[in-house]
């Protein structure tokens, strides 16, 4: 059923910009979409608009991206070229669209890197954004939406049905390279992708973290 829903997601999908055009040629797409990200959040934390952040800044969230993105790079891999102008562009460019989106929104709250408690083996997790009720997962590739960026979601609905530290009734995908979005309620996607409640979907899930050995699938 996870195929099913997934197709069904790209299909439904609502448009809220234009897609971007192009690609920034020979760097990095995950560094400057990390980057991205990271600008959009430091904006919102800091009160300002993506816009205003000052060239400092821009250097140093540009410099914990790459460190960031080498810890998943293996052990003795070259270090990761610094991105040139145009993708700096790319990457601010990214966050002032996912910005727009949430302002456009008019949520009552925004916030970023929501902290979801570990469970069993499973350590803490942090999230990308919660606007109000909903969790949203921020992908800025050229790829459709696919079936692991719903159960990450999903994971993190676990962690939280576990913890109660937040109030969740919905899920949502936004891909500010596309201008797409996709959101859905726990209740339906739980229905949808196992033909189950929610309250006992997330609580399988809990407790196939807390007893289950071995690795889950949380990329």
């Amino acid at each position: 059923m996870g195929d099913r829903y997934i197709r069904s997601c790209n299909i439904a999908v609502s448009r809220f910009a234009a897609p971007i055009s192009g690609t920034s040629t020979g760097q990095n797409p995950g560094l400057i979409n990390e980057l991205g990200f990271r600008l959009f959040a430091r904006a919102l934390n800091d009160h300002l608009a993506v816009k205003g952040l000052a060239v400092s800044v821009v250097a140093e969230e540009h410099r914990a991206s790459r460190t960031f993105i080498e810890t998943f790079r293996q052990h003795g891999s070259t270090p990761l070229p610094a991105l040139a102008a145009e993708g700096l562009v790319d990457a601010r460019l990214l966050a002032e669209r996912t910005e727009g989106f949430f302002q456009a929104q008019k949520f009552a709250r925004v916030e970023t890197s929501p902290r979801f408690r570990g469970c069993g083996w499973l350590s803490e997790a942090r999230g990308d954004v919660l606007a109000d009720k909903a969790l949203y997962e921020i992908k800025a590739g050229a790829r459709s939406f696919r079936m692991v960026d719903i159960r990450q979601l999903l994971v993190y609905c676990a962690l939280n049905y576990s913890t109660k530290d937040h109030v969740l009734d919905e899920i949502g995908v936004v891909n500010p390279r596309h201008g797409t979005v996709f959101k859905d309620s726990i209740a339906t996607l739980c229905q949808a992708v196992a033909g189950r409640a929610a309250m006992d979907v997330l609580g399988d899930i809990v407790e196939y973290l807390s007893t289950a050995g071995g690795e889950f699938d949380n990329e």
